[in-house]
């Protein structure tokens, strides 16, 4: 995975900005940067096991950056591995089976996303969880690894162009002495910046199609997760 510092010299670069004269590297790309990357239409697949909720039989705090879960593994190192089946634990029957999870915000602490079982799971019990995550976006140095995969640095660079056209043509707006073709010119640059990192994306979305994980895929002991 490439560093958010080699990113970072990777946009300055494409923006002709090598030597920060314009924009700077870490008051303004920077934060740029982490903004690209909360917009990225991808999340990361993952998985890891999780121990309930000592306070709640049913209840399991998801990890903080979990987007959606894909697949709930219950009882774990089954061959096949058993899997629950989505319902919503609202319904009244949720809790007469063992089959089931449901999955919503953490009403209780008011962050995150928490885990339902209609099974109660004795106290160290675990699910084994699939789910989508965020990319991180907290770096403290340059030297960090990113968790971008490098098909979707193009996507980081195409972005952060777009603000950087967006910000010289709000410069110039708020320049009584502009000329007006100066202004039509960095608008219609803005907008093909615009329109390249929308196409970026789509063409990305399209080749991940064949590989990506279903959302919200319905399964149960006999299924495998594609």
């Amino acid at each position: 995975m490439i560093t958010f510092g080699d990113l970072l010299d990777r946009v300055m670069i494409s923006l002709g900005d090598a030597t920060g004269a314009t924009w700077d590297r870490e008051d303004v790309i920077w934060d740029w940067i982490i903004d690209a990357i909360k917009e990225l239409p991808f999340y990361i697949p993952s998985e890891g096991e999780l121990k309930h909720d000592l306070n709640h039989d049913h209840e399991f705090t998801l990890p903080a950056a979990t987007v959606s879960v894909v697949a709930v593994e219950y009882p774990i190192d089954q061959d096949p591995p058993a899997y629950l089946v989505r319902k919503s634990h609202f319904e009244p029957n949720f809790f007469n089976s063992d089959s089931y999870y449901d999955v919503d915000r953490h009403f209780t602490s008011g962050e995150g996303l928490r885990l339902w079982t209609s099974a109660a799971l004795a106290v160290d019990a675990e699910v084994r969880v699939s789910y989508l995550a965020r990319h991180n976006t907290t770096y403290a140095a340059e030297a960090t690894e990113t968790d971008i995969e490098d098909q979707y640095i193009n996507l980081i660079v195409l972005y952060v162009v777009w603000l950087a056209w967006q910000e010289r043509l709000s410069v110039h707006l708020q320049d009584p002495t502009a000329y007006t073709n100066v202004i039509a010119q960095v608008t219609q640059a803005m907008d093909l910046a615009k329109q390249n990192y929308l196409n970026a994306v789509i063409q990305a979305i399209q080749e991940q199609v064949h590989s990506r994980y279903v959302q919200g895929w319905r399964n149960d002991k006999y299924d495998r997760i594609y």
